[in-house]
């Protein structure tokens, strides 16, 4: 298959399976630390008019779903893409940052939960599946696989 559409198909599967990730963990979050009395979370202004109600306990999931959701998508990509793994998962990492920074401008969180989201959520979690990914395919070819 030819290099720029692997890469691409890469980035589409990769970000498909982040945004997946994401989804699971956020939908699964009010099971395990329920939202303040009285929250809605049905719609963005809902959400936006309640996150004031919010506690840092309330913060750990989409903290966590922002950075699984990028840590996959982006191995997914750079585990597809090949030679192409490096711009394949930044490219999804970014997409992902993307997703991050308009979700922060829109329900505008605490500070601190905006920095340490778009800090260490997106960019880290992309290089760091590049790492593994990379470190995975030496391994393999060390072996003689």
């Amino acid at each position: 298959m030819l290099l720029p559409i692997r890469v691409f198909l890469s980035i589409i599967v990769g970000f498909f399976v982040g945004s997946l990730v994401n989804m699971l963990i956020v939908a699964a979050s009010p099971s395990i630390i329920p939202l303040p009395p009285g929250t809605d979370n049905s719609s963005l202004e809902k959400l936006r008019d309640s996150i004031s109600s919010f506690e840092a306990k309330h913060f750990i999931f989409p903290l966590l779903a922002h950075a699984l959701g990028t840590l996959t998508g982006s191995a997914v990509a750079a585990r597809f893409a090949g030679p192409g793994l490096l711009p394949a998962a930044i490219i999804v990492g970014v997409l992902f940052l993307a997703g991050g920074i308009t979700m922060d401008y829109l329900v505008k969180g605490p500070t601190w939960y905006r920095v340490t989201d778009l800090v260490l959520c997106y960019l880290p979690m992309t290089l760091l599946a590049c790492g593994m990914i990379y470190n995975g395919r030496r391994r393999r070819a060390r072996r003689g696989r």
